[in-house]
């Protein structure tokens, strides 16, 4: 069932991404808002507008910041930084980047624009000198705004310990795989139910529109099959010639008498494959009923040969048939009937066969009568089949 788990692959893939993506922007997004809204209630009212716009730091300022700040700072938060418009750090718990401009982060520039901006920081920048004791850090940036304008004067930067946020990441990415994997699991089940119903409709439908067309016993076209194709013919219109051969066990019925169906049944079977041999595929050939055949040949190039086809198929039965320890010799009869028109009448062409074949029979069986002429199109040019007519009665039957 490998058809069914390609699209739950292609989609566990996609999920899989998507999955992970998605737990981790939510994870350090809830991390960044809580930041930002500890910036805007604890930190944001502490500032003044001089703080920017001060040529330098003011010491006492930094002095009352830090007295304000520090109690804020432990697991949660591990450092904050507010900067100015310029790249210059306005406080700092570290004391030492205070007053120091560095250039301006992609981040940091976002929050100036008066967006809320964060990162998983490999601590790699100008500024993270101090911070390189940590692993991993989320830096979020958030802007400062003062007064009722609305006015941006600077940013917040706060760092938080990433290895919460990437536990809390794997835990929940755990959990929306294992849901994950049950609901792809049971889609699978389901696909391959759908899969393994469609399969046997489709078996069912195809061994339907082959036995509503094929014979059992021997696996050839049936009579309706046959008719079909005789009434495909009767709707071209050119005049490539055409023939029919009908073809009758002669006594077949002794064979049934003397050994039972099973062993007729066996026998019909035998015959089918032995006179295959002898035609091309693009015959059509068919059981009839019975002990009845036929041979249907559609692409003749000459008319003057038919009675080669039924030689040929005579000969293909002259050697004897084995079944189960039995030597069975059989001989047909067969009628042709050819035609050249343009327009067929499958009605008459079988009329014409059938009494052909039973003036065959009348002349001694194992023979073969035309009601006209007839080509010859159906035999196989590499097959080098016995010509020797069988003589003698037509079903002798023999113990091995």
């Amino acid at each position: 069932m490998l058809a069914p788990a390609v699209p739950v692959i292609v989609m566990a893939l996609i999920l899989v991404q998507y999955t992970t993506a998605w737990t981790t922007d939510r994870a350090t997004g809830d991390a960044a808002d809580s930041a930002a809204l500890v910036a805007e209630i604890a930190i944001n009212p502490l500032l003044q507008e001089s703080d920017f716009t001060s040529a330098s730091v003011d010491d006492q300022r930094v002095a009352e910041l830090d007295d304000t700040l520090q109690p804020i700072l432990g697991d949660k938060i591990v450092r904050v930084k507010v900067w100015d418009a310029s790249g210059r750090v306005v406080y700092s718990d570290d004391t030492n980047s205070v007053g120091q401009t560095f250039d301006v982060s992609h981040e940091l520039a976002a929050s100036l624009r008066g967006e809320t901006a964060s990162e998983i920081s490999e601590l790699d920048k100008d500024e993270n000198g101090a911070e390189q004791q940590f692993d991993r850090l989320l830096e979020v940036y958030v802007p400062i705004t003062l007064g009722d304008a609305g006015t941006v004067h600077g940013a917040f930067e706060l760092y938080l310990p990433y290895d919460p946020i990437a536990e809390s990441i794997e835990a929940d990415t755990r959990r929306v795989f294992a849901m994950l994997g049950v609901t792809l699991a049971l889609l699978y089940l389901a696909l391959a139910y759908v899969a393994l119903l469609w399969a046997r409709a489709h078996r069912r439908a195809v061994a339907t529109a082959h036995d509503a067309t094929h014979d059992p016993l021997t696996g050839l076209a049936n009579r309706r099959k046959f008719r079909s194709a005789l009434d495909e013919l009767a709707l071209r219109r050119d005049d490539q010639p055409a023939a029919l051969l009908f073809i009758d066990l002669d006594d077949f019925k002794n064979v049934n008498d003397q050994h039972g169906h099973a062993v007729g049944d066996a026998l019909l079977a035998a015959v089918a494959d032995r006179l295959q041999t002898v035609l091309r595929p693009d015959c059509v050939f068919a059981r009839l009923g019975g002990d009845e055949f036929a041979v249907l040949l559609t692409e003749l190039d000459d008319v003057a040969n038919a009675p080669d086809v039924a030689e040929r198929l005579i000969a293909a039965l002259a050697q004897p048939i084995e079944i189960d320890g039995l030597t069975v010799r059989v001989q047909a009869s067969i009628g042709i009937d050819v035609t050249t028109s343009d327009r067929v009448d499958p009605d008459l062409m079988q009329r014409k066969a059938d009494a052909a074949m039973y003036t065959a029979k009348g002349a001694g069986k194992a023979q073969y009568a035309t009601s006209d002429s007839g080509p010859d199109a159906c035999l196989d040019p590499t097959r080098d089949v016995d010509q020797a007519a069988p003589t003698a009665d037509a079903a002798l039957l023999s113990s091995t």
